[in-house]
C-alpha cells in the first residue's frame, strides 16, 4: 500500500519503508514508485549507492520522473559523476 509506505516516510521509519517496497517488489518488480520510495528511504540511511540501482529502475518503468531524476543527481553527485548528475538534475525539471 503506497499510502502506508509514505506515512512511513513521512514518519522518517525508513527501515519499515524499505520493507514494504521489497514485498511490492518481489510481486512487481518494475513499480515505479515502490522503486523510487526504496531507493529515497535507503538515501535517507546514508546507503546512496545501494540506492542507485531502485532509481534506475524507477526511472527505467517511469522516465518522466521528476522526483527520481533528481534524486538520481544527488547520488551520482556522490559518485562523483558530475556530467551525468547534471543530465538528472535538468531532466528534473523540465
Amino acid at each position: 500500500d503506497l499510502g502506508l509506505v509514505i506515512r512511513h516516510y513521512n514518519e522518517k521509519r525508513f527501515s519499515l519503508v524499505i520493507e514494504k517496497c521489497e514485498i511490492t517488489l518481489r510481486l512487481s518488480p518494475t513499480h515505479p514508485q515502490a522503486n523510487h520510495f526504496c531507493a529515497k528511504a535507503l538515501m535517507a540511511l546514508g546507503e546512496e549507492c545501494v540506492a542507485k540501482p531502485y532509481l534506475l529502475a524507477a526511472l527505467a518503468a517511469n522516465p518522466d520522473m521528476a522526483e527520481a531524476h533528481s534524486d538520481m543527481a544527488i547520488v551520482l553527485r556522490y559518485s562523483e559523476d558530475i556530467a551525468e548528475a547534471q543530465l538528472h538534475a535538468r531532466r528534473a525539471v523540465e
